[in-house]
């Protein structure tokens, strides 16, 4: 049986929700109509529910087996969190030997955007944390680049420790897995 929300969510004050609606309007798709703080809440709840039918984890997505090329532009998912999808837009650039990797990395709730950061990994700067606190998400998130010598190639890593509200913390264990490849 589904948690009451009513219960699920105290301690939850009701600006966040407005918060959250403002995150995901400002980042909506074209076209996308606006989102209200109710809207937001109701699919909170609604994924939060159906959350509470799987196991508490974060699986890894399967890793790529042909690497990622030059100048190639894509969204890759990499883990749900209750009722949060986890995602990176990505676009790898070489020039030389070196390697550029834009990333803007974001939770969606219900294909709406509620939070976003972005970062551009080198061979200077190969990871980046957030500490995040969203009143619904809390935790560390970790994206890097790893080498590998043994097979010649750079692995795109995700790791971290989040957890999201529903009548309590809840926490999966914490994650690290690679997601994408390229030489």
């Amino acid at each position: 049986m589904a948690t009451d929300p009513s219960t699920a969510l105290q301690g939850i004050e009701p600006d966040v929700w407005q918060q959250l609606a403002d995150t995901a309007n400002a980042h909506k798709k074209e076209g996308q109509a606006d989102t209200s703080a109710d809207e937001i809440r109701q699919l909170y709840v609604e994924g939060a529910q159906r959350a509470e039918e799987r196991p508490l984890e974060v699986r890894a997505p399967e890793v790529r087996t042909e690497p990622v090329h030059d100048e190639e532009k894509w969204r890759e998912h990499l883990f749900d969190l209750g009722p949060l999808e986890f995602y990176a837009l990505c676009h790898l650039k070489f020039a030389d030997d070196a390697w550029e990797l834009k990333l803007g990395v974001g939770a969606d709730l219900s294909g709406r955007n509620v939070w976003w950061e972005g970062i551009d990994l080198s061979g200077s700067l190969t990871s980046h944390t957030w500490n995040i606190n969203l009143k619904i998400l809390q935790g560390s998130l970790t994206v890097g680049v790893r080498r590998d010598d043994s097979k010649n190639c750079w692995y795109f890593y995700v790791a971290g420790e989040l957890c999201y509200w529903w009548g309590g913390w809840q926490c999966p264990v914490k994650f690290k897995f690679d997601v994408f490849w390229f030489r």
